[in-house]
């Protein structure tokens, strides 16, 4: 397990390579198409590996999110600079020719553009249908803003809930029992982590889209619900392909695809498996360096977490043919009411393999909570039975 001591001592160490990450992936997007334009990459990667490996802070959970946005866009260089010919391939929604004919100024703005639309809104990769939209459409800003301040008030109530779970829980606190040698009606406690993990990263996105609207750099129609709705998580499947967030699926889908090109594979079922496969180990590779690397090291949980998705979806496949081949009929609700359970059950037993050695590391003693939660967590600490004077 690396340690938590903050290395290199001096934060330019490792702020100055950040920057020039994301200056070299930047240049390298916005050049024009050349055979040696994927020699950017080996810098990107290179310097991305240094500060994930080699350097971190002293609070594991600020390491997080700065490890896991290397990684994230050391995959997405790896298909706009190695795997695709971007600035011919790649194109905003009604663009009519190809940006590589454009000057510098506007290929740089193309450029950012096109690395922070990590799900492809409003390109031609844009994947549409695994894309949530929203339920009444926003076509004035003023209409956004209260549909955005709405939608932040639902989050923050939803992280204060998570937040007194993870507060009251044993399970979740570093010398706790694991969730794995919890008794069993504890156990589904461990999505509060997975809720949490949503919910904040849904408040960031509001958030940006506010930010973005308001200073009329992007319209209300750039910035669709970050997930799915939840009535959707009747499957492992759906989870993955419908609830959550999206922001890979471009890189992960250009690398399977890439795969099976190269393997000549013709048979549709080989080509999804591998496809599939592909996309959850890539997926463990992202999470591992970007999260458990910097907190629990080789102890992390992440690359056998993702790399047992599938079986899941292939076991939910194979009993859906078996199904259809009897011709066997259930009422709807029945279905999505086995659905359910069965993807709660599934993450109850699974998560924890990515969770536990986390808290173990100590991972949640590092967040700082706010101060109006610390304050409403006093009594529900209180009543615990568990009360220490405040929050974590």
């Amino acid at each position: 397990m690396p340690s938590l001591v903050e290395t290199p001592s001096h934060p330019l160490t490792r702020v100055l390579p950040l920057i020039l990450v994301f200056l070299l992936s930047l240049l390298g997007c916005a050049a024009r198409p050349s055979t040696h334009r994927w020699l950017f990459f080996i810098p990107i990667a290179s310097l991305s590996l240094y500060l994930i490996l080699d350097t971190r802070t002293a609070n594991a959970f600020s390491n997080y999110p700065v490890n896991l946005t290397l990684a994230l866009n050391m995959l997405a260089m790896s298909d706009f600079l190695v795997l695709t010919d971007v600035q011919n391939v790649l194109r905003k929604k009604g663009q009519q020719e190809p940006i590589s004919g454009a000057p510098f100024q506007q290929r740089i703005r193309w450029a950012f553009d096109l690395m922070t639309a990590y799900r492809g809104v409003g390109w031609n990769h844009e994947p549409t249908a695994h894309l949530p939209v929203s339920k009444k459409p926003i076509h004035t800003r003023r209409e956004f803003f209260l549909h955005q301040t709405y939608v932040l008030g639902k989050l923050a109530l939803a992280y204060v809930i998570c937040e007194v779970v993870l507060d009251v829980h044993p399970s979740f606190a570093q010398d706790g029992p694991p969730f794995s040698a919890q008794v069993w009606w504890l156990r589904p406690a461990i999505l509060a982590q997975g809720l949490g993990n949503m919910v904040s990263m849904g408040i960031v996105y509001w958030a940006l889209g506010v930010v973005f609207v308001g200073i009329g750099y992007s319209d209300p129609k750039e910035w669709p619900p970050l997930y799915g709705a939840l009535d959707e998580m009747h499957s492992v499947r759906n989870f993955w392909g419908r609830v959550w967030h999206q922001a890979f699926r471009r890189f992960l889908t250009a690398h399977g695809d890439f795969l099976v090109n190269k393997l000549k594979l013709t048979n549709r079922i080989a080509r999804l498996f591998v496809k599939l496969w592909v996309a959850f180990l890539l997926s463990s590779l992202v999470h591992f360096l970007g999260g458990d690397w910097g907190v629990c090291g080789w102890n992390g949980g992440s690359l056998l977490f993702f790399n047992i998705q599938p079986l899941a979806i292939v076991l939910e496949m194979a009993i859906g043919y078996m199904i259809r081949k009897i011709g066997l009929r259930l009422p709807t609700r029945i279905c999505r009411g086995v659905g359910y359970a069965w993807v709660m059950l599934w993450f109850t037993l699974t998560f924890p393999i990515c969770v536990d050695p986390l808290v173990q590391a100590g991972f949640l003693e590092h967040r700082n909570t706010p101060a109006v939660i610390s304050y409403v967590l006093r009594p529900v600490k209180r009543w615990a039975g568990d009360y220490s004077g405040g929050g974590k």
